[in-house]
Order: C-alpha cells, then structure tokens, then sequence
C-alpha cells in the first residue's frame, strides 16, 4: 500500500500502523468482558499497534515497523498501552511489516 508525501522530510518521522480483526477472541478478550460496548462486541482483542522510525539521510532504505502495543479495547481513546500479554491471534494478522523508502516507481 504505498504512501508518499510532497514535503521533504528534514528529520526522522515516526510511522505508526493499526491492525484489527473484527470477532477476534481468545481467552482473555471474551466477548461478555465489556457488556453493552457495541464497538468491543465487534472488535474483541484490541487493535494491534506498529512503529518504525523512517531516515530521511537514508533515502533508498527499508524499515522493518516493530509492535509497540494495542489501542483501547474499543478504541474510545487513542491512548497505546504497551502490554501484548493477552494478546494471541491478534499478533498474527501480519507476518512482518516493512516500510520502503526512496522513489515510488
């Protein structure tokens, strides 16, 4: 999924991405956790949360993006809580991440 900007960059910039799966529970994320939470009741294990910091003195580059955590259950907030202990399928949706910099052809 390419992504570009116009502007140059003059200093690192952080890139974050967002992974979910809709009825994703396990043993932790149980569907009667948060009763009455329509958006949990859709999502279950939180959104999964990935950063990689991108160079612009390294044009040309690939990144590999690291899980940094999970949003809010059900993404009321967009604070990022660091704990993965219990989460299980939910860090499986995407193999590895990797950010490629330089020209889009």
């Amino acid at each position: 999924m390419p992504a570009r900007t116009d502007d140059s960059l003059e200093r690192p910039v952080n890139v974050m991405l967002e992974f979910n799966q809709n009825r994703d529970w396990n043993e932790y994320w149980t569907n009667d956790k948060y009763p009455g939470d329509e958006y949990y009741l859709r999502s279950c294990q939180p959104a999964v949360i990935y950063q990689a910091t991108i160079d612009p003195a390294m044009p040309g580059g690939e990144v590999l993006m690291k899980t940094i955590g999970h949003s809010h259950p059900s993404g009321k907030t967009g604070e990022l809580f660091d704990e993965l202990s219990t989460l299980t399928t939910a860090l499986t949706i995407a193999d590895s991440i990797t950010i490629y910099t330089g020209k889009v052809k």
